[in-house]
């Protein structure tokens, strides 16, 4: 679309800023023509300078956290040499500097005094997570297969709950836009502490980077969960257990989520804090879903005699070539039977899928 529009009138900023309106909304359809847009805008200038400019005014134009996330992506493109254009060496250089310099704040017109107010909403559930070890997987599924030991030789702290909407309008108010009413079960404004939903990869690495935190990987999400357990559910085996701890399906007549998600924390937490990893929302993890990682992890520890080694701080997952791969998911949602909500479950989606049952919490590396 913005390849006809930029043929027939000539690309501008209001030209950019129209052809993004016309794809207007949070639907993954709509997400991914909007990416596809900023993509192309390079391409569709040739003078990167230009382009560097038009790309910053499409960041300060939007709270969308996938949008900004693609913005900031064709800006470190643009830095590392990997997009070109019509231009001297020097004027090259110039337009790469500038693009590192946008790229660093594309957050930055953001609302300081909302970004503080949530970390005041954050700031009473961060849950400190004990260095240690733990047995992940189970044998239920050839995904979770082969059990192995994982060690933590240092602790991280994560969230007590998935973001909630209250805390995710801060960083995105239009994303109001994405609410459901789940057939008239759930009115709207009594939504504030429902976990978000609707919400991209892409969109939750934006928000995890402005309230100064990240996703959690994989091993760090099952790790926090069993919290020193080892059964389906950290409460135990059984479906009874999950219900006094969990929101799942009321499909085929069990369950008790009624077909909607619920406020977080009205469930028992578990023993490190954390509530609602069971039921009401699956949560996006940070890495790219590989369904051999078990079985590499199991043979090294074999040969090596040890555990693997989960070090603190995150590996860039961010890489060009890894970002459409699909990410991990874990904790089954609202929607799901007993079985996927357990605490080994492993999901997967491509990065820009938005769902009514998929959200997200938060985890902190310690320095």
């Amino acid at each position: 679309m913005l390849r006809v529009v930029a043929d027939a009138e000539g690309l501008s900023s209001e030209t950019v800023r129209g052809a993004l309106k016309m794809e207007a909304g949070w639907a993954e359809d709509q997400l991914r023509a909007r990416q596809r847009l900023i993509e192309e805008i390079p391409a569709l200038v040739g003078d990167l300078a230009v382009a560097v400019g038009l790309l910053e005014q499409v960041a300060k134009s939007t709270t969308c956290g996938h949008d900004l996330f693609w913005v900031r992506e064709v800006l470190r493109r643009i830095e590392r040499g990997e997009i070109g254009g019509e231009m001297n060496d020097r004027t090259g250089e110039d337009a790469r500097r500038a693009a590192k310099g946008v790229a660093s704040n594309v957050l930055g017109h953001l609302d300081p005094a909302k970004r503080a107010a949530l970390l005041e909403l954050l700031k009473p559930w961060w849950r400190e997570i004990p260095a240690g070890s733990f047995e992940m997987g189970s044998t239920e599924r050839n995904n979770e297969q082969p059990i192995h030991r994982v060690n933590f030789p240092v602790g991280f702290s994560i969230l007590g709950v998935p973001v909630t909407w209250a805390m995710y309008c801060l960083f995105d108010p239009h994303h109001t836009q994405a609410q459901d009413t789940f057939d008239a079960r759930l009115p709207i404004e009594l939504q504030s502490d429902v976990p978000v939903y609707h919400v991209s990869w892409f969109a939750a690495v934006m928000f995890a980077e402005w309230a100064q935190a990240q996703l959690p990987l994989e091993s760090e999400w099952e790790y926090a969960c069993r919290a020193g357990t080892t059964t389906r559910f950290w409460s135990g085996d059984a479906e009874q257990d999950l219900a006094w701890v969990g929101w799942y399906s009321d499909f085929g007549g069990g369950g008790n989520s009624g077909g909607h998600p619920h406020p977080v924390a009205v469930k028992p937490a578990n023993p490190w804090g954390l509530h609602d990893v069971h039921g009401n929302v699956w949560e996006w993890c940070l890495n790219v879903y590989d369904g051999d990682e078990y079985e590499r992890r199991y043979r090294t520890s074999e040969r090596s005699g040890s555990a693997t080694k989960i070090e603190p701080g995150h590996p860039p997952f961010f890489e060009s070539n890894t970002l459409v791969a699909s990410r991990a998911l874990r904790g089954g949602s609202w929607s799901n039977e007993p079985e996927a909500t357990r605490s080994a479950v492993r999901l997967r989606y491509p990065p820009s899928a938005v769902f009514r049952y998929l959200g997200f919490r938060l985890a902190r590396s310690y320095p």
